[in-house]
């Protein structure tokens, strides 16, 4: 469906796909595109996406050069707010806007688990009888979700990529 995250373009063999918030402006978006992806929709999100894969393409930019991802992705954040979720199907990528806009942060749930509430509504999950001792990963939101795990806010303009439930990049 058009103007709907998460957005979805076929890259490399593999679906890509984005989601974001923020509000980036679409006219220097379109600058940084060549045409070869193009938005099924009007968002700014996808056009995003699609510069993004543009820039993945004409660099032939492999997904493990972290580094140079994330200095495009400071680039595209020069023209608006952004926080980004995006994957190719074996990284998770998350990018925290610059300026800090609406906020970012994860949580490492692993074992030994404990109980949990969340935040804005009356509900416990006790982890420990839900996941066995061999569950790992991250929990990414704007804000805090639960009581009871330690989240940590992402740097302003931070990138990480998971792999498998661990952290392969992180600055």
């Amino acid at each position: 469906m058009n103007n709907t995250h998460p957005f979805a373009k076929s890259l490399r063999g593999k679906d890509f796909v984005l989601a974001h918030n923020g509000t980036l402006d679409k006219d220097q978006l379109k600058t940084l595109t060549n045409g070869c992806y193009i938005p099924d929709g009007s968002t700014d999100s996808e056009l995003a996406l699609c510069a993004l894969a543009d820039w993945l393409v004409d660099t032939d930019c492999p997904f493990t050069d972290f580094a140079s991802i994330h200095d495009w992705l400071r680039d595209l954040n020069d023209h608006g707010n952004m926080n980004l979720l995006f994957s190719e199907g074996e990284h998770l990528f998350a990018y925290h806007d610059s300026n800090g806009y609406n906020g970012l942060c994860w949580t490492r749930r692993e074992s030994p688990f404990s109980r949990v509430s969340l935040r804005d509504e009356d509900w416990t999950a006790n982890l420990p009888e839900e996941k066995s001792p061999s569950q790992r990963g991250y929990v990414i939101a704007t804000k805090p979700l639960t009581n009871g795990e330690k989240w940590t806010d992402f740097g302003h303009g931070g990138l990480m990529v998971f792999r498998n439930g661990e952290i392969v990049y992180q600055d």
